[in-house]
């Protein structure tokens, strides 16, 4: 999870996962609400891979630019 800062400038948490079938988003975050409260992501996306630097380490940059660009696209 992370958070993304839309155009709009409105703050929000996303979620990525990988996963070669189509899931619920929905009822992802319906699960995942007792635990963490207020932050639910506001969008599960699907993903390929997530983005590693060659340490292994996810590049937060990196994914936040690919969600965005896929959001905007459609």
């Amino acid at each position: 999870m992370l958070w993304v800062v839309r155009d709009n400038g409105i703050e929000e948490i996303w979620a990525a996962i990988v996963s070669d079938d189509a899931f619920d988003a929905q009822a992802i975050a319906q699960r995942a609400h007792p635990k963490l409260n207020e932050k639910v992501p506001g969008r599960i996306l699907r993903v390929e891979a997530i983005p590693r630097n060659e340490n292994g380490k996810v590049t937060r940059n990196a994914l936040r630019d690919a969600l965005l660009s896929r959001v905007r696209a459609g």
